[in-house]
């Protein structure tokens, strides 16, 4: 696969990638969200800026899975929380 090159749709694939990792975590399938991420990385589909938010994504949702220590209803609220917060950074 050859890396993009044009930036006109680099918001739009950054939010896409967003949204499939928040996904894919708020499942519970830590591996798919950290596969997704290396791939995007490996092929530069996405720039700097959205490469640091998926790292601060991963790194939240580590945050939560160890502080709720095995409850799962404080982990969901939590993961609630987040989809809510990068619901509102999509916004315009």
């Amino acid at each position: 696969m050859e890396p993009k090159d044009d930036s006109a749709n680099e918001k739009s694939r950054g939010i896409l990638v967003e949204s499939l990792i928040m996904g894919a975590l708020v499942s519970g399938d830590l591996e798919l969200a950290q596969f997704v991420k290396t791939k995007v990385k490996e092929n530069k589909l996405i720039d700097d800026l959205y490469e640091v938010r998926l790292g601060e994504i991963l790194k939240n949702y580590g945050d939560l899975v160890e502080s709720s220590e095995g409850d799962k209803e404080k982990l969901r609220e939590g993961l609630k929380k987040s989809v809510l917060k990068l619901i509102r950074d999509f916004a315009p």
